[in-house]
């Protein structure tokens, strides 16, 4: 019970493994999302700037009039939604923005001390991120220089950080719904396969312990098969231990035992099991193939159909033969029919091969027994 619980910590460790290095990997994500969106927006607030001083060289305003300036700064003047603009002279001082009336904006500070305008000043561009006091909120600043009517000027573009939040957190969510649905489907497809697995490995215990009785039944029937028959003291006898015995270790197969007589020259049928006997009850030995070859004959199998002789009425039914032997000497066959349309199995060859040493070593011992019954009757 134990180790059955260990070894299930074990199937959910990969899982647990996945979900930590998908959660790092998101933090990672995140971190490098949020970098990624900064350069754009920055890349947007600078094409926006680029887009804005290309159309003042083509209106041709008038920045002396800083009434007009500041309708066209605020009305012809397209921004982006929540991006505004601040026109700066190259003193520092604003002289115009999108957002603020022309009152505050000439109320305004000197903006010489902001980075994106002390950049723009010197290299012609820069951009930083602060805090601004007028719109209490954190924004994003890119700031550019340009020659104007003689004169150098700076135009700023700005844009809210929540606008950059907003789309991280908007692509972290379908992110995160799309890392769900793939934890869910890991989790459940594991859950299921472990199941499967289970249930499997249920299935072959139970065919393992299936196996293993029969295993056990068969060792048990073969050691009173041989019991049996080392007690016999007749043929009579064997024929009712045979007839009871061997079709409970083979199965629903037909067989017969036919021994050699004194002369060599002919086999006759002494045991049998199973019904009636199709082939010959009396036959020569070089009438079976298993006799002539000295090992056993498997007929009409995947590689050979070749009968024996003493088989003709069987047909192309599966048929075997196997010698019995003691002591060296072959004292007669082994034969089994399998019937109509059956084949025979590994397991079933296997236990024949074994009934037949042990009817060869008891019908050996029960012959030399009838022999010195004979002895002693017959000898004066």
């Amino acid at each position: 019970m134990k180790k059955n619980t260990i070894s299930k910590k074990w199937l959910h460790l990969p899982i647990v493994c996945m979900i930590v290095s998908m959660l790092v990997g998101l933090f990672i994500f995140n971190s490098t999302l949020s970098d990624w969106l900064e350069k754009k927006v920055e890349a947007g607030l600078s094409a926006e700037i680029t887009r804005v001083i290309t159309n003042i060289h083509e209106d041709n305003i008038s920045f002396s009039d800083l009434k007009a300036l500041d309708i066209y700064v605020k009305t012809v003047v397209d921004l982006a939604k929540e991006d505004h603009i601040t026109l700066i002279k190259s003193d520092g001082f604003p002289i115009a923005d999108s957002d603020i009336s022309l009152n505050d904006v000439l109320q305004l500070e000197n903006h010489l001390n902001r980075k994106e305008v002390i950049n723009a000043k010197d290299v012609g561009f820069g951009t930083s991120t602060r805090f601004s006091t007028s719109r209490f909120k954190n924004l994003l600043y890119s700031a550019q220089s340009f020659e104007y009517q003689g004169e150098t000027y700076i135009l700023r573009a700005a844009t809210p950080l929540t606008r950059i939040d907003a789309m991280v957190e908007e692509l972290m969510n379908i992110l995160m719904i799309l890392m769900g649905i793939n934890i869910t489907l890991v989790i459940g497809s594991s859950i299921l396969s472990n199941k499967l697995i289970q249930q499997q490995v249920k299935t072959e215990q139970d065919l393992q312990e299936v196996r293993i009785e029969q295993r056990t039944q068969e060792i048990e029937l073969l050691h009173r098969l041989a019991n049996m028959l080392a007690a016999c003291n007749s043929i009579n006898e064997a024929q009712m231990v045979v007839e009871d015995i061997i079709p409970r270790i083979l199965g629903d197969l037909n067989g017969v035992v036919s021994l050699m007589r004194s002369s060599r020259n002919q086999l006759l049928v002494k045991l049998d099991w199973g019904g009636a006997w199709p082939g010959s009850k009396t036959y020569a030995p070089e009438e079976c193939w298993a006799l002539r070859k000295g090992k056993f004959h498997l007929a009409n199998d995947k590689y050979i159909t070749l009968p024996c002789s003493h088989m003709a009425a069987t047909g192309s039914d599966q048929t075997l033969c196997i010698p019995l032997t003691a002591h060296g000497n072959t004292i007669g066959m082994m034969h089994i029919y399998l019937g109509n349309d059956k084949e025979l199995e590994e397991n079933i060859q296997k236990l024949a091969f074994t009934v037949a040493e042990h009817l060869g070593l008891a019908l050996a011992n029960l012959n030399l027994q009838e022999k010195l019954r004979e002895q002693a009757i017959s000898d004066p």
